[in-house]
């Protein structure tokens, strides 16, 4: 066992491998999630002490085992690019991504401070206070349509900054009311599984 500070601990599970005890101010529920580096993480509130939560991933453990599998299944097939292929896609990108995301803004009156090609690694987009508009390299990857989603709903942004109603309805108007169709088809385009930002 490994201690990360008062609120971590990091505990060896024999068949599941690390887990990462979090114990979270403000947190009202138990959660038990899967990261990008297939290691467990199990959040849980103040009050609940370590045995409870170690019980808890007791009687979740074949949920964990599952979850853990379909992870590793996904990098099997979305494996690492090596950093030539990372250059490549990253230039290419800027050759295609940038110039259709001016594009998209000019065509639906949307305006943004700066652009950037970025290798991130838990989201495909995300768009900063100021307006900056970051985007994955690896939309490349991504069919056209799906590209043009990610980089409207980045573009939307930068009028609404949260994923309320307002938002959806703004990123309806410029998808054919497509905008959750495209997003769950977007989730199932790993290595990333939600659309941040």
């Amino acid at each position: 066992m490994g201690l990360l500070g008062k609120t971590k601990q990091v505990i060896e599970h024999p068949q599941l491998g690390s887990v990462t005890f979090h114990r979270r101010k403000g947190s009202k529920n138990i959660r038990l999630s899967v990261s990008h580096s297939e290691k467990l993480l199990l959040s849980y509130p103040w009050f609940v002490s370590l045995r409870q939560a170690q019980n808890f991933l007791k009687d979740h453990e074949a949920w964990a085992q599952t979850a853990l599998e379909k992870v590793r299944k996904r990098y099997q097939n979305h494996p690492t690019p090596s950093p030539r292929e990372v250059e490549l896609l990253r230039q290419k990108a800027k050759e295609t991504i940038l110039p259709r995301l001016e594009q998209l803004a000019h065509l639906h009156s949307f305006s943004y401070n700066k652009s950037y090609i970025k290798n991130n690694k838990s989201n495909w987009g995300s768009c900063s206070a100021a307006n900056n508009i970051n985007l994955n390299l690896r939309l490349i990857l991504l069919p056209e349509y799906l590209r043009d989603y990610v980089m409207l709903h980045e573009l939307c942004h930068t009028r609404i900054k949260n994923h309320g109603q307002h938002f959806w309805t703004l990123l309806n108007g410029f998808t054919d009311g497509l905008a959750k169709v495209y997003a769950k088809e977007l989730r199932a385009q790993q290595p990333f599984k939600n659309l941040h930002g």
